[in-house]
């Protein structure tokens, strides 16, 4: 069962204010990796580009989680079951693919084949 305008609304607002503290915790990173290569000389270093890298993917794993989080708590303040079923509408529904249409878009690791997102079983 989808959740009711009142439950998205709380998932939203949910996600929304964990979004605005990881959009603040993400500038301040970057500001202490431009101040740290500044500092050392080395702006235009590859380690450089590798460290603004880093900090951008784990932004993306943050939302990911935090979207999930949310979606998982306003379906228990509104004491609906969290199944398969609503897993995917909602995926679907949030980021227009299933986990495994990710997969092909290359969201998970290629490394282990392991997905990126905590709320994916399988690639």
């Amino acid at each position: 069962m989808p959740l009711d305008s009142v439950a998205r609304r709380y998932a939203d607002r949910l996600f929304q204010n964990s979004f605005e503290e990881i959009l603040s915790r993400q500038q301040t990173e970057l500001a202490n990796v431009r101040a740290d290569h500044v500092k050392r000389g080395s702006v235009m270093s590859g380690d450089y580009v590798a460290e603004h890298g880093r900090v951008y993917l784990d932004q993306i794993r943050q939302v990911g989680e935090v979207r999930a989080n949310s979606l998982v708590k306003a379906y228990e303040r509104a004491r609906l079951p969290f199944d398969d079923t609503a897993l995917h509408r909602d995926q679907v529904r949030d980021y227009g693919v299933l986990p495994s249409e990710a997969a092909q878009r290359g969201v998970c690791d290629r490394a282990g084949g392991e997905p990126n997102f905590p709320w994916s079983r399988s690639c």
